[in-house]
């Protein structure tokens, strides 16, 4: 399969964030395709990044439906051929040991400017915590599309009641990790 973590400026965000879009409105299409972006402000560097995490469930470098992300331009990434264990180990890697975790979840309509009026509020948010020892804030997008959503009746649904006919959501996580260092 095709996996990696790729690493963004974060004036790619809002170009993320209709990549983010159009991938959850037509993973109908092509549902070997996975994504998760991630948006995170880096105490140390005093910096925000944009993290994109691309699976692709076959073997293939380019697959067109992660190609609104892999066209733009990127810090650095990981993007390979590999298997799941080997991505696995990637993204525990990313996820520093001995910290506390704590997130807070919620669902919206797929919508590119709702991502965009988060972030900013996320982004108004830091200055309070920046000087905070050990934090590393994260706030996560992951698409939940129709290709997905239309399994989860096969099993007498989902404790959300979600269905197929509330079209591509985005399931939005804050993190916080919480540790010695960051």
């Amino acid at each position: 399969m095709l996996g990696g973590q790729t690493v963004y400026t974060p004036d790619n965000m809002p170009a993320l964030n209709t990549a983010l879009y159009n991938f959850n409105i037509n993973h109908y299409k092509d549902p070997f395709g996975a994504v998760i972006l991630a948006f995170v402000y880096v105490p140390a560097a005093g910096i925000f990044l944009a993290s994109v995490d691309l699976e692709y469930g076959k073997p293939e470098l380019n697959p067109p439906i992660l190609a609104n992300f892999t066209s733009l331009p990127s810090i650095q990434t990981s993007a390979r051929i590999t298997n799941l264990t080997d991505l696995t180990l990637e993204l525990n890697s990313t996820q520093p040991s001995g910290f506390r975790e704590t997130f807070w979840a919620f669902m919206v309509h797929n919508d590119a400017q709702i991502m965009t009026d988060i972030q900013a509020l996320f982004a108004s948010q830091i200055p309070s915590i920046a000087n905070a020892s050990g934090l590393l804030p994260a706030l996560v997008f992951q698409p939940i599309s129709t290709a997905m959503t239309s399994h989860f009746t096969s099993n007498g649904g989902n404790a959300l009641g979600i269905t197929a006919a509330d079209g591509p959501l985005i399931r939005m996580s804050r993190f916080l990790h919480m540790g010695r260092q960051c």
